[in-house]
């Protein structure tokens, strides 16, 4: 019997080229028209932060980063509840960070929907 994973929810930073950025969104488009997936691109906020951070280093090195919302945080982010209410909240509910340039785009999207 195959079972599937199971998410209760998970907030992802994933950092990558803008083409494979813009290929694994792609490959969520319908995940994210049916509400599974949340995106929020954040690159603006690490680019010029004085840090020497995995998500500071990767926007200062002329990558995109993006946080993509699953499970039950995205009904969280949905209701604006407290401290998923602004970007700030949702980014400090980061459970895990993902270098895409190390990894497929199927590694990723499975890593999304996986509690972490």
């Amino acid at each position: 019997m195959e079972t599937t994973r199971v998410s209760f929810g998970n907030v992802t930073a994933v950092s990558g080229t803008p083409a494979r950025i813009k290929h694994l969104n792609h490959c969520l488009k319908e995940d994210v028209k049916n509400g599974k997936v949340i995106v929020r691109d954040v690159t603006k906020r690490y680019l010029n932060l004085a840090s020497n951070g995995q998500l500071a280093n990767a926007a200062q090195n002329g990558d995109k980063i993006q946080v993509y919302i699953t499970g039950r945080d995205v009904k969280k982010v949905k209701s604006s509840l407290p401290e998923w209410d602004t970007i700030e909240g949702i980014l400090s509910h980061i459970t895990s960070h993902i270098e895409m340039n190390r990894k497929s785009v199927g590694e990723v999207k499975n890593s999304l929907f996986t509690e972490a």
